[in-house]
């Protein structure tokens, strides 16, 4: 039940988990639009030959991986690489990886086309120029360099900035009410009517959802009375085993008189009256009922 009433809880403040998801998702996104970088990417296959047999050195090669990977990375081999574009900064990041046997891989990726697309070249340059400066035991040989992708590698998809953001927030939002729901005190099940409310219990009524006509925006106005036929069984039971408690008791300490309310509104005050009547009316019971809510009446609407 305390579940139920969560859940029940949640739909009621609907609204406004989609509202958080939207404001969440937008805002998010013109974020993301506004500080979007573009990023390419370029690759080709090389080879890496030394003096010695490079095929009887291929477990060497896979362990000099790491350090050609870090020369081709180190801010010399960048700064060449930016004066032969002509640019005064650049964001660059290589990445290499072992194809097969000596054959190598290497991947460039930039945040400008032109710089993308010359980058392995010139890299490759400056590696085989260098290679007697920094004792580099391997020459570099081009093999194949790959095509040219134009389309980047890290696209700004709104749909996807809007539903991860939104859904961070909708989960935020849900959180805090569910948390709301169990920490204000409100009295979700039987037991928390005896501890909370320091008050005996009845009889619980089951709830009925009332079907909606063809034009489904109108609330379904009738009343939900024990004597009609389309009233649900367990809801005439429930109602019977509260007048035979009410019955009870009023034999027991001479009670003639009972009123029925509650904190707010719309909470079924009427409904229950009404039907608690009807169940002692129809134990040949002689019953009077009164409507005590002077500023909105609403008994005479129930039984016309």
């Amino acid at each position: 039940v305390r579940i139920v009433c969560i859940i029940r809880s949640l739909l009621k403040h609907i609204g406004t988990i989609l509202i958080v998801f939207m404001i969440f998702g937008m805002a998010f996104d013109v974020y993301k639009t506004m500080h979007y970088v573009p990023h390419y990417r370029s690759s080709l296959t090389a080879t890496l030959s030394g003096e010695k047999n490079t095929y009887s050195n291929l477990s060497n090669i896979e362990g000099y991986l790491s350090t050609f990977n870090y020369a081709l990375n180190s801010q010399n081999a960048k700064s060449y690489v930016m004066n032969k574009l002509g640019k005064n900064s650049l964001d660059l990041t290589v990445t290499t990886t072992q194809s097969t046997g000596n054959m190598i891989i290497v991947s460039a990726t930039s945040n400008r086309k032109e710089a993308t697309y010359h980058a392995l070249d010139y890299l490759m340059e400056w590696y085989n120029n260098n290679q007697d400066r920094f004792k580099f035991p391997y020459r570099m040989t081009l093999i194949e360099k790959d095509s040219f992708v134009e389309n980047t590698i890290n696209p700004n998809s709104h749909i996807r900035n809007v539903g991860m953001a939104g859904l961070i927030g909708a989960a935020i939002c849900i959180v805090y009410f569910i948390l709301q729901s169990l920490l204000k005190g409100t009295a979700m099940t039987s037991t928390d009517v005896k501890q909370k409310v320091k008050t005996r219990l009845y009889s619980r009524l089951p709830h009925v959802y009332k079907r909606r006509g063809i034009l489904f925006w109108r609330k379904n106005r009738t009343a939900l009375l024990i004597t009609s036929l389309k009233t649900p069984f367990d809801y005439k039971e429930a109602v019977h085993k509260l007048a035979g408690k009410v019955e009870r008791s009023a034999q027991h300490h001479q009670y003639k008189t009972f009123m029925v309310t509650s904190t707010l509104e719309n909470e079924g005050k009427s409904s229950v009256a009404v039907n608690l009547a009807l169940s002692l009316a129809q134990q040949e019971k002689r019953v009077l009922i009164i409507d005590a809510d002077i500023r909105n009446p609403s008994i005479q609407k129930i039984l016309n």
